[in-house]
């Protein structure tokens, strides 16, 4: 393992930036305030807009949790590394850093493209060190048809927020490949039964809140949230509803120990559940 190096960083609220197996890795320290639920640590990955589009996520979650932010290989300037081509690859990498980091009972918060990472580590968890997942307007499984809004000249104005560039793209597609989804993810979330919430912007201009309940029902545990006033980025354009939701499900997440993977948070918002298979 790279021996860790440590910088001031200020623009994701954090205060150590390590370097971790080549991977640039922000940590906020301990939690400034009471903690939200029985888990101190939350892991955030981020989407093509890269980690300046989850800063306001990150200064959220730093008040009662320690937050852990990985940049994904290529973005903010960082080198792609041998060997991690896939987001399986990049999942795994993920992985590998939670262990080396001796870090467990862990909450991954993920956004857009960074939510498909967070799936697939699901998947991969056989040490399950993630107990929970937030997916916020998460990419990864196949869409279907009517999947993409067509575009309406009556939408709402919403100044826009932290998009993706042309080299963002390109940085995604390096993982993605041309199709931006895998036709197998679906199936294989099948086998991960631990407590999932997606939460989507009932005006997300890349997919619909249809395509983001099916992402929840993939979930044994699977919950869905729609969050309204908000597009692609819910946390930054409606944090006023988006976030008691997220607070709540983290609060209801059971107490370390015994068989976390079956244990069922209580209702959120509407109270939609999805069954394994619906």
């Amino acid at each position: 393992m790279t021996s860790p190096t440590q910088t001031t960083q200020t623009t994701l609220g954090v205060d150590d930036v390590n370097s971790m197996n080549g991977v640039t890795v922000h940590d906020t320290g301990p939690a400034t305030g009471p903690r939200t639920g029985p888990t101190s640590t939350v892991v955030v990955l981020h989407g093509g807009g890269g980690p300046a589009s989850i800063a306001p996520v990150v200064e959220h979650l730093r008040h009662q949790h320690r937050v852990i932010t990985p940049v994904h290989p290529g973005w903010e300037g960082t080198a792609h590394l041998a060997g991690v081509d896939t987001v399986p690859d990049l999942a795994a990498l993920h992985l590998h850093l939670l262990r080396a980091m001796n870090l467990s009972d862990v909450v991954i918060v993920a956004s857009s493209f960074g939510g498909w990472v967070a799936a697939e580590m699901s998947v991969l968890d056989d040490a399950e060190r993630i107990v929970a997942v937030v997916l916020l307007d998460a990419v990864g499984i196949a869409p279907q048809p009517g999947d993409q809004p067509a575009p309406a000249d009556d939408a709402p104005y919403r100044a826009p927020s932290p998009g993706q560039s042309p080299e963002a793209f390109a940085l995604l597609q390096h993982y993605t490949g041309p199709t931006m989804w895998d036709p197998d993810l679906a199936e294989r979330l099948e086998g991960v039964d631990i407590p999932a919430l997606v939460v989507w912007g009932a005006d997300d201009p890349v997919l619909t809140t249809g395509y983001g309940r099916r992402l929840a029902a993939c979930f044994s545990q699977g919950s869905f949230a729609e969050i309204p006033d908000a597009g692609h980025l819910p946390a930054n354009e409606n944090p006023a509803a988006t976030w008691p939701v997220v607070d709540r499900f983290m609060a209801a997440l059971p107490e370390h120990g015994g068989d976390r993977r079956r244990a069922r948070p209580a209702d959120l918002t509407d109270g939609r559940r999805f069954p394994s298979g619906a």
